[in-house]
Parts: structure tokens; sequence; C-alpha cells
């Protein structure tokens, strides 16, 4: 890690050619790491850039996380980046568009977020329409995140896509088209629930949350009824859909 508001040299930022991860990028600093930096794996951490200009003379970059901008509404810069082989965008609450990433051919992983905390804004997009322009995409993860048009379907249109990963922020009947239509593809196939992290305080069973907005956990065991009804619901919504 490299803490950017301190004193720190350009030969630090040069010896970084596998992995850095840095934090607390100001105007200042900015031309120096698009003049020095090397990574492969590059973590941009607490960014207070106005814009991403110039982010593609990072050439040797591969893999790039970016995390925490508040005062950025584009990424456009980013789908300059050609050689881009996984992408990671989280708490970017200015961000609408992602018109133009199709340009990222090499890509196959994009993990996409509004904040890890509950406090501060989700990221809103206009669309996700965009994403599946992108060729090769292999792995597609969307949380904390609302979309002006409510819509999830489109992700049916991603045939290189082998896993996906959706917060329940959704309408179940949208994850149910998605999973007649994906599943045969995903190495973890899309269902009615999962296992959450929390247990049955009466049974000691873990919890299952069950997919779609508003959504309930219960226990297998101490709920029985209603899960099984909504196991049960959800199967026919995949077989209408």
């Amino acid at each position: 890690m490299l803490l950017l508001d301190r004193e720190f040299s350009d030969t630090q930022l040069h010896a970084l050619s596998s992995e850095a991860d840095l934090r607390n990028i100001g105007k200042n600093v900015w031309p120096r790491v698009l003049s020095h930096c090397r990574a492969d794996e590059l973590r941009l951490y607490h960014i207070t850039l106005p814009s991403l200009d110039g982010i593609e003379r990072l050439t040797s970059t591969r893999k790039l996380n970016l995390e925490w901008a508040t005062k950025i509404d584009e990424v456009s810069p980013v789908f300059r980046m050609t050689n881009l082989t996984s992408l990671s965008i989280f708490d970017f609450p200015k961000l609408k568009n992602l018109s133009g990433i199709e340009a990222l051919t090499k890509l196959l992983e994009f993990q996409l977020s509004g904040s890890r905390g509950a406090t501060t804004p989700a990221l809103r997009l206009t669309s996700i329409k965009p994403v599946v322009e992108l060729p090769n995409l292999v792995s597609f993860s969307l949380q904390n995140a609302k979309i002006d048009d409510d819509d999830v379907t489109c992700l049916a249109d991603c045939k290189t896509l082998r896993s996906l990963i959706l917060s329940n922020q959704f309408e179940k009947g949208q994850i149910a088209y998605l999973a007649k239509r994906l599943n045969s593809q995903l190495e973890k196939p899309l269902s009615s629930r999962f296992e959450s992290s929390s247990f049955c305080a009466s049974c000691g069973k873990p919890k299952h949350m069950f997919v779609g907005r508003k959504m309930p956990i219960l226990c297998s065991g101490c709920d029985a009824a209603r899960f099984q009804k909504l196991d049960e619901e959800f199967d026919r919504l995949v077989q209408q859909a």
C-alpha cells in the first residue's frame, strides 16, 4: 500500500510492477502516477480527482480496481484501456452511464457496486445494457446498485457469461427469466435462494435468503411450508419465462 498524500518517490511507484495499491489520489500526484506506475494489477482507492483523464496511459495495467471517488461522474477514459482483462468499480455515487465499455474487447471480469457501507449512496445507473456488448465477458457482478430502467433481463444476451452475481434489488421474475436463459452456461446456476450467513435462533440451521426484491430470509426447518412454497413459485416463474 502506498499513501500518495504523504511523501513518496517516483522510484517507489516504478518498482510496483506486479501489484500496486495506491491510496488518496489527488490532482497533484496524478501526473506522477501516470508517468511512473507500471503495475499489472492496480488498485486506486480514495480518488479525489474530478476526472480520470489520462488513465489510458497506464498501458501495463491488465487488472484495475477503482474504489471511492465521489467527484467523478463518468469513466470513459477507462474504456480506452483496451488491454484490461479485469475491471472493478466500487463507490462511484455520481456514475450514471457505461456507454463505450464495449471497447474493452479483452475484458473477462467486471465487478460493479455502490458503497460497501449502508449509510452512503448506492450506485445509480441509467442502464446496464452496455455490459451486454462486451464480447468476451465471463464474470459479472452487480451489487448495491439501482438502475433507472429497473431491468437486468438484458443480461440474458451475454453468451460468454459463466458467472453472474446480482444483489437482491431486482424483481424475482427477472431473476427467473435469467435463470431459464443462462443456467445452462453458468458454473453456479441462478436459483430461488442462497444460504445466508445467519442461523435460525430456534433450531440453529443456516437461514436462506430468497432472491428478489423484498424477499424474506427463512429457515428450511422452522419455516418449511413457506420455504417450499417460495421454491415452487420460483420454479413456476422459470417455466413461464
